[in-house]
């Protein structure tokens, strides 16, 4: 009887005495922890690592629901220290907690930190799968906006923009960090989808950032230009040249020069037309056109022969009109020899038929002038009646049957043409 009730009597002081080491082992557990916290605070993911492995070690035999929470922290914790130290098992770590855990709340750090993880290594697809795993119902305003445009930033390299442009659209009036940013990748979206109202809307919003300012007045000066507002695009763009770190200022050049030439203004056309060839590594076809007809409106032929012949092998309209105005252009520097052969090479294709039409006649003259009487012939023979140059056309057939004392010829052309 009395071994029974020594029995009874140890009893309840083994309970306290396991309960106390309990106590003793959380407290000493969360000491670490938080050890472990304030480093982790303090961006000292080394020894913070360690408390947290220290933690989870002082724990591991606990099975206690209190327990589970401090566990829980921990493991996550320390797999993201993993993750920020580069250590080669940091992407498991994270990805175990996840597939443990998912959906407790606390796998929303998780599944930011492997995204944020993914989308700095540039595996977008892999930061697409994680960020795409979080409502918004589960982020604060700023982790809300970090996610989503880290998301949208993602989408957007991999040129999925409707995709892209439903995440950015969702925080592009949130004012922290990441406002710029959206906004400047939401306009370049609106922008390839010719939305432009919307996109001079968003970047003007942008212009207001020192980051993201340089970059703007390209593409407003491109939608100007493509809606032909070439006023309002030389009154935008003008003064954006005075911005010290402009990007694409030679394209900007560019444009300004075209929307001079467009009204008809050659001298402040030259002015950026010659800004734009003196720094540009690779001139487009319609470059040299713009620019050699700009010389040519403004009497300096043999610069704009200069760029005509840059495009004599062109089979297309800019090469027919190219050789037209070098034909003029070797007329007014005294080549007739050269304005021969530029006519007639415009005067074989009909791309611009009028074109056609003054190049054969011109060809004619100077054939006639410069003794190719057979060339100027078949080049007469191919005006019509209803041209304005067809009378001095068959004059100047007449002239070429006489000299050739072809007179009964040159008698019945003259005949026919009236008086």
């Amino acid at each position: 009887m009395a071994k029974y009730l020594y029995t009874l009597i140890l009893l309840p002081s083994f309970l306290f005495i396991s309960f106390g080491q309990q106590t003793t082992v959380f407290t000493e557990a969360q000491a670490l922890f938080k050890k472990g916290q304030e480093l982790y605070d303090k961006n000292l993911c080394g020894p913070a690592q360690v408390a947290f492995k220290e933690t989870l070690e002082q724990i591991k035999l606990a099975n206690e629901p209190e327990f589970d929470m401090l566990r829980m922290n921990a493991e996550l914790l320390a797999a993201k220290c993993a993750v920020k130290l580069n250590q080669i098992d940091g992407e498991k770590l994270i990805l175990d907690f996840i597939r443990r855990y998912y959906p407790d709340p606390s796998t929303v750090d998780a599944l930011i930190e492997i995204g944020n993880f993914y989308f700095d290594q540039k595996k977008y697809p892999e930061a697409i799968e994680y960020y795409a795993r979080l409502l918004p119902s589960d982020l604060g305003t700023q982790e809300l906006s970090e996610v989503k445009f880290k998301l949208g930033y993602s989408y957007f390299v991999r040129k999925k923009f409707d995709q892209a442009l439903i995440n950015f659209k969702q925080i592009k009036e949130i004012q922290n960090e990441y406002y710029y940013p959206t906004n400047y990748y939401y306009g370049m979206i609106t922008f390839f989808k010719g939305n432009y109202s919307e996109t001079i809307n968003t970047f003007r919003k942008v212009e207001r950032s020192p980051v993201y300012r340089p970059y703007v007045p390209y593409y407003i000066a491109q939608i100007y230009l493509a809606q032909k507002e070439y006023d309002k695009l030389i009154q935008y763009a003008k003064p954006k040249l005075e911005i010290t770190d402009l990007k694409k200022r030679d394209d900007l050049h560019r444009i300004l020069g075209q929307a001079y030439f467009e009204t008809g203004d050659y001298e402040q056309s030259l002015v950026h037309l010659e800004a734009f060839a003196e720094k540009s590594r690779r001139m487009r076809k319609e470059d040299f056109y713009q620019l050699g007809y700009v010389y040519y409106q403004t009497g300096n032929y043999t610069k704009a022969i200069d760029n005509f012949d840059q495009l004599i092998n062109l089979k297309d309209g800019i090469g027919q009109s190219a050789m037209y105005y070098l034909g003029d252009c070797y007329i007014r520097t005294g080549d007739k020899s050269k304005a021969r052969v530029a006519f007639g090479n415009a005067s074989k294709t009909n791309f611009n038929t009028d074109i056609a039409a003054e190049s054969n006649y011109n060809f004619a003259k100077l054939s006639y002038e410069l003794g190719y009487d057979k060339d100027a012939i078949d080049a007469i023979v191919k005006i019509p009646k209803s041209s304005p140059n067809y009378d001095e056309g068959q004059t100047i057939m007449s002239y070429i049957f006489l000299n050739t004392r072809d007179y009964a010829k040159a008698i019945k052309i003259l005949e026919d043409i009236p008086n």
